[in-house]
């Protein structure tokens, strides 16, 4: 999916990709050029941005030469977000509207749509800002009237904070999906970030399932936010860690015979943590319980997934 540029006539709209910083909890990797899916999470973003401006604050990669993307510095380097921000804004003279999207959130690009409408309706507001399924708000995932955001900026932006920034800002909130807030800080991070990709990649109904899957979160992004939310909240209502839920809902999923949901399951437990023996374990379990025509069929799906791997 990629973003629409506004009608003709309407303000003129760019966006701001900081992707500097640190990577401490990753070791000190460039965290934007993480790959996901075989492209790095800055090159998926900044594919699925275009056709609007962009500019990337941060180093160049060698080899990137992507058409419409300016490249700049936050002065000083590693100033920090709002100095990254400052930096993307003063590239963007002239504009009315700046988005800004973080480097490390490969699956940002479809918020920004709801981000521009949400802005655009209200008059009064100066920004519009991403919220995910835990209520925190993401300045960095966010829409903001570019004067409101220069009069903020007028004073060095080094060393402040993003909500130091956006502090007082007439704002609306914008729900966003569970993989739109999904940013790259450690492991696990990317680890969700890959699973959600395989997720997308590997349909686990009919061909045609996965264009209307999309098509309706798009066409209901309210729901489909609520439903992440539910999601999230069930996974995290006890102790058990990630690989120990997947495993669990594999379990009910072969229980069910729900040939989606085993697959899916599959998937997302292999991004947890789990090797192909576990899953394979979880489905013989269900020989005494469900029968072996059921534990048959399942233990094909999940072959279907993980191929030459069992």
């Amino acid at each position: 999916m990629t973003v629409q540029r506004p009608a003709a006539g309407g303000p003129r709209v760019g966006v701001v990709v900081p992707a500097g910083g640190t990577a401490r909890r990753l070791g000190g990797v460039d965290k934007p050029g993480l790959d996901i899916g075989g492209r790095s999470i800055l090159e998926r973003l900044v594919a699925e941005l275009r056709p609007l401006p962009v500019v990337v604050v941060g180093v160049q990669p060698v080899g990137a030469s992507w058409p419409g993307v300016v490249w700049c510095r936050e002065d000083p380097p590693g100033g920090g977000p709002a100095a990254a921000l400052a930096a993307g804004v003063r590239a963007l003279a002239g504009f009315d509207v700046i988005v800004a999207v973080a480097g490390d959130q490969p699956f940002a690009a479809s918020a920004v749509p709801r981000l521009l409408r949400a802005l655009l309706d209200e008059p009064d507001a100066e920004a519009a800002l991403g919220v995910d399924a835990d209520d925190r708000v993401q300045p960095l995932l966010a829409a903001y009237r570019a004067d409101a955001l220069r009069e903020r900026l007028r004073t060095p932006a080094d060393g402040r904070s993003m909500r130091q920034l956006t502090a007082g800002l007439r704002v609306v909130r914008v729900a966003l999906t569970g993989p739109e807030a999904i940013d790259v800080d450690d492991a696990t991070d990317l680890a969700h970030a890959r699973g959600t990709m395989f997720e997308r990649r590997g349909s686990a109904m009919t061909e045609h399932l996965p264009e209307i899957y999309v098509s309706f979160r798009d066409r209901f992004p309210e729901v489909a936010a609520r439903q992440d939310a539910l999601a999230g909240a069930v996974d995290a209502a006890g102790p058990l860690e990630p690989k120990t839920v997947r495993l669990v809902k594999l379990g009910i999923a072969v229980g069910a015979q729900a040939e989606g949901s085993v697959k899916s399951n599959v998937r997302k437990a292999l991004a947890a943590g789990a090797t192909v023996a576990e899953i394979e374990q979880v489905i013989l379990l269900g020989l005494t319980t469900r029968g072996f025509p059921a534990v048959v069929a399942a233990w094909q799906w999940m072959n279907d997934v993980v191929g030459g791997k069992s």
